[in-house]
């Protein structure tokens, strides 16, 4: 599959299609049950002295390629022919969409729960004090899907130090609105370099 998708990158980005084509590159697939004929593909290049990671759409067998990272307008791209039927293939939708289009100049990590923020090992008395109100007024939660179609999912992520929470709707031809709000700045994590 690497081959196909650098092929297709050749004359659209050359630096991304060398990166695919080197040894140490990895091109896996995401699980998207709901997408036509597109996929969603997770390549990481290991080459040079920091590792470089981009999601991509890739129609059929690399007929197309779409670099999705840091473009959430090409979703609607790669959801061409989706059929979302079930509140668990929204979610994964959702999901694969924040993860997919993020902006990968950025800190991002999707959580699940307030534990799976890394605050400071050894924080402050405040920022312990704010840490443990973070940890009560939030209701942080694995994504969950209501609604019969289109459905509505809340995903989190802490994205440059930010607690996010997005309320996302996913239409059953597989569109999706990301509604994201930062509900808390400037968290006590490492700061990312």
């Amino acid at each position: 599959m690497k081959d196909q998708i650098a092929t297709a990158l050749e004359d659209v980005s050359p630096s991304i299609a060398r990166a695919v084509r080197a040894e140490g590159t990895t091109a896996t697939s995401v699980d998207a049950a709901a997408l036509g004929d597109w996929q969603v593909v997770d390549v990481l290049s290991r080459e040079g002295a920091h590792p470089q990671r981009w999601f991509m759409g890739v129609k059929g067998e690399g007929s197309e390629v779409v670099v999705l990272s840091g473009f959430p307008e090409r979703w609607s791209r790669v959801a061409e022919g989706a059929q979302v039927t079930s509140a668990d293939q929204a979610v994964e939708l959702a999901t694969v969409r924040a993860d997919a289009t993020r902006d990968m100049t950025k800190g991002y990590t999707r959580i699940e729960a307030v534990d799976d923020i890394r605050f400071l090992p050894k924080p402050s008395p405040e920022q312990t004090d704010r840490i443990a109100a973070i940890t009560r007024d939030h209701d942080v939660a694995p994504a969950k899907a209501t609604g019969q179609g289109p459905w509505e999912v809340r995903l989190w992520t802490v994205t440059d130090g930010d607690l996010v929470r997005h309320d996302v709707r996913v239409a059953t031809d597989g569109s999706i609105t990301d509604t994201p709000e930062v509900v808390e700045r400037d968290l006590p994590v490492p700061v990312a370099r």
